[in-house]
C-alpha cells in the first residue's frame, strides 16, 4: 500500500482502502484506523440518508463505473 499511503505520511494522514460499494475497509493508516474504523473494519459515523437511497446511490456508482470501464462512457452522478 506503499503507492497510495507513503511511509512518510502513515502517522499523520488519515486514509483508509476500502471494498467497492461497501463501507468495509481492508487497510487504514493508524489514524484513520484509531479514530473512524470499527474494530471489524466498517467507517464510523451514520448516514444522512434512508436505505433505500444508500442503496440506490451505490447501484447507481456502480453502474457509472461500469459504464465507464467498459464503454468508455464517463458520466457524473449528482445525489440530492
Amino acid at each position: 500500500m506503499a503507492a497510495a499511503f507513503p511511509p512518510a505520511h502513515r502517522q499523520h494522514a488519515y486514509g483508509a482502502a476500502m471494498v467497492p460499494m461497501q463501507l468495509h475497509g481492508f487497510y487504514a493508516t493508524p489514524p484513520m484506523e484509531r479514530l473512524l474504523m470499527t474494530e471489524d473494519w466498517r467507517l464510523k459515523g451514520r448516514i444522512n440518508l434512508d436505505a433505500s437511497m444508500v442503496a440506490a446511490t451505490r447501484r447507481a456508482y456502480a453502474y457509472g463505473m461500469v459504464l465507464e470501464k467498459i464503454y468508455g462512457i464517463e458520466m457524473e452522478l449528482e445525489v440530492r
